[in-house]
């Protein structure tokens, strides 16, 4: 795993960081613990796949990543961003 060095920008701010528990989103979690933000930053980083052809794969699947990767990250922005300062 990569780490992320903390910034100066990170200083005194929250970080809410979807898909954290692995991957890019574990790192930057780690990397924002380290900085010990405080508050106003929104990570969408949560994401799945699934690996098969089209034709195998059902259509319930296609929506569960289209509201996860598309609906998710706009309805998350819509609550977080009216909370974070300017």
């Amino acid at each position: 795993m990569q780490t992320i060095a903390p910034t100066p920008r990170l200083a005194g701010k929250r970080a809410f960081v979807t898909g954290g528990a692995s991957g890019i989103g574990d790192a930057v979690s780690r990397s924002f613990a380290r900085a010990d933000p405080g508050r106003g930053v929104l990570v969408n980083n949560a994401g799945i796949q699934h690996v098969a052809p089209v034709e195998e794969s059902p259509p319930e699947q296609f929506a569960l990543i289209l509201r996860l990767v598309l609906e998710a990250p706009f309805l998350l922005s819509r609550v977080c961003l009216p909370r974070m300062p300017q």
